[in-house]
């Protein structure tokens, strides 16, 4: 069985952006959180355990939490909404990209590709344009807007996500949807979360980078085609195009 943090955004000190109806980011989201734990703990309760988190008390206290509990969390998501100046639109997933040299070591290939599939399917169901590339945004540093949130998220799970559904301080058709159907919302979160905990293409791309003992003299060229092959497999391109 796996495990899932969902994290809710900001706390009670900072409440984060105000939507259209007047909600704040941690009032919409605390209840969407629960909400999303138990259409997951429902839906997947034999595949997957949904644990729901506030802020309140710092990442350490929920750190302690799992290591009393025994844990060991896949995946931690933090629920957000955007809000900007003037009337943006779409959905997005941020990431946390640790390497100096802006290219994605394993994890984060791995990383990517979940949140690639989520953002995919978020933006079909809602008919909501996905930002940047492919709805996915890499933080590289402090001085961006998540990185904070994304490594907190990453000393308590195997991989960490921010999700931002929407631009919610405009009403349109997208953001209406979202916030004035909390329980709706809550539930496309949880089905999408149980399918990308469990997607059987990152299931397959996760095994596939257990160490295979080879002839020294074909190791390296051998585990690169074989990468190379899979990553094609799956997007139909290279590994350095993603």
């Amino acid at each position: 069985m796996r495990e899932v943090i969902i994290l809710i955004g900001h706390n009670k000190k900072n409440k984060g952006a105000i939507a259209f109806n007047g909600l704040s980011e941690y009032e919409f989201n605390s209840q969407v959180a629960h909400w999303t734990a138990d259409y997951i703990n429902k839906t997947f309760s034999h595949y997957i355990k949904a644990h729901v988190y506030d802020k309140n008390k710092g990442i350490a206290h929920i750190r302690r939490q799992n290591v009393l509990n025994q844990r060991s969390p896949y995946l931690c998501i933090e629920l957000h909404f955007n809000s900007f100046k003037k009337a943006a639109r779409g959905c997005e997933m941020l990431i946390a990209d640790g390497n100096p040299e802006n290219e994605f070591t394993m994890p984060e290939v791995h990383e990517f590709i979940l949140a690639d599939i989520f953002t995919d399917k978020f933006a079909a169901i809602y008919g909501n344009p996905e930002r940047g590339e492919d709805g996915v945004k890499k933080i590289s540093s402090n001085r961006e807007r998540g990185w904070h949130n994304l490594l907190g998220g990453r000393t308590l799970a195997k991989y960490a996500f921010l999700f931002e559904p929407c631009f919610a301080n405009f009403k349109n058709p997208v953001s209406q949807r979202i916030i004035e159907q909390p329980r709706h919302y809550s539930n496309v979160l949880g089905r999408l979360i149980g399918e990308m905990t469990y997607d059987f293409r990152c299931t397959f791309y996760e095994l596939s980078q257990a160490p295979v003992k080879q002839p020294e003299n074909t190791q390296k060229k051998t585990k690169q085609s074989c990468f190379q092959r899979l990553i094609t497999k799956i997007f139909g391109t290279s590994k350095k195009t993603i």
